[in-house]
């Protein structure tokens, strides 16, 4: 589940990048960025840390990520 957490913020980072005119230093491009940071984390560490991702919480993060570079997009 973390990997494919991990795996929706890449596409939402590639999709905040291309809408941002391909600039690094703007909030949605830095916000996803941020969350594929720590998702990176999580899941290197997801074995030794028994890492458990609820599915409530999954939505939470790749929505929340979604609503904000689609609501800086627009």
């Amino acid at each position: 589940m973390i990997v494919l957490l991990l795996f929706i913020i890449c596409v939402l980072l590639f999709l905040a990048h291309i809408t941002s005119d391909k600039l690094y230093v703007n909030p949605p491009f830095i916000f996803a960025a941020s969350f594929m940071f720590s998702c990176s984390w999580a899941v290197v560490y997801s074995n030794q840390w028994s890492l458990g991702l609820h599915i409530n919480t999954f939505f939470v993060i790749a929505l929340g990520v979604l609503e904000f570079v689609v609501v800086c997009a627009i």
